[in-house]
């Protein structure tokens, strides 16, 4: 068993979330509301079958909530984003002199796209890049895909691109999958913190501190969210581009 994987992937990204959604449950949910005995939910010091019934549904209820696409919880926190954009936007085109409209619909656009974040790549991150990785990626946009952007999006390119990282090199398929588990875990908990206010909420109203801890908490971890998967973009394209141009040096010599 590859121990890198399990502690990266399945233990942060699918297990603690579930874990944590099935803890609150057994904590703020009346069993005798689903017709089950609650003292069969306790957990003994010796229990090795408690213990083994908890771990495998931990897991069930993680890879629940990781078959909830990140996506969809960047959507929902977009709008909450505006107004701040609309202020950073406000401040910043006072500050440099420039028009705000133009710059405010230019970060929108920025925060509704979807991941791999294609536009964001090519006009904000290769801007900042050494110039061979600039190049490398312009030929790939020209002749690869025939200048069309719309072909780069989606998951099929980037799925590629990580495949060929994952082949050739052990040190950067493991970052990697670093980068994947900590969205895993991102996306996960944010999902766990949503569910667990709704628990609460329904069942414990009097816990109202709990319900807006876990908000906040929320917001916190879902707006982390996407700042960690463009750093997960960024490490994947560049990751592609060294691959290929190692690859290519190595054949040469």
């Amino acid at each position: 068993m590859n121990f890198f994987k399990l502690g990266r992937g399945e233990l942060f990204g699918i297990i603690i979330p579930g874990a944590f959604l099935l803890l609150n449950i057994i904590a703020f949910v009346p069993m005798s509301k689903v017709g089950v005995d609650s003292s069969r939910f306790v957990i003994g010091k010796s229990s090795a079958i408690s213990i083994t019934i908890f771990l495998v549904l931990s897991y069930i209820i993680g890879f629940s909530l990781r078959l909830i696409n990140p996506d969809l919880i960047e959507r929902f926190t977009f709008f909450l984003r505006v107004p701040w954009l609309f202020v950073f936007s406000f401040l910043h085109t006072q500050k440099k002199s420039k028009k705000f409209l133009p710059y405010f619909s230019n970060q929108i656009k920025i925060y509704w796209e979807s991941f791999p974040y294609i536009d964001w790549f090519y006009d904000y991150y290769l801007k900042k890049s050494p110039y061979s990785i600039v190049l490398f990626f312009e030929k790939i946009y020209t002749q690869e895909f025939l200048m069309n952007k719309d072909g780069m999006k989606g998951r099929i390119f980037i799925n590629q691109c990580k495949l060929f990282v994952r082949l050739k090199s052990t040190q950067l398929n493991d970052e990697l999958m670093f980068r994947e588990g900590l969205v895993r875990f991102l996306s996960g908990m944010s999902c766990a913190f949503f569910f667990c206010a709704c628990i609460i909420l329904y069942n414990e109203p009097l816990k109202i501190h709990i319900f807006y801890l876990y908000i906040f908490l929320f917001f916190i971890f879902s707006r982390k969210l996407r700042y960690i998967r463009f750093k997960e973009v960024g490490l994947i394209f560049t990751s592609f581009a060294y691959s290929v141009m190692v690859s290519n040096d190595t054949k040469k010599n």
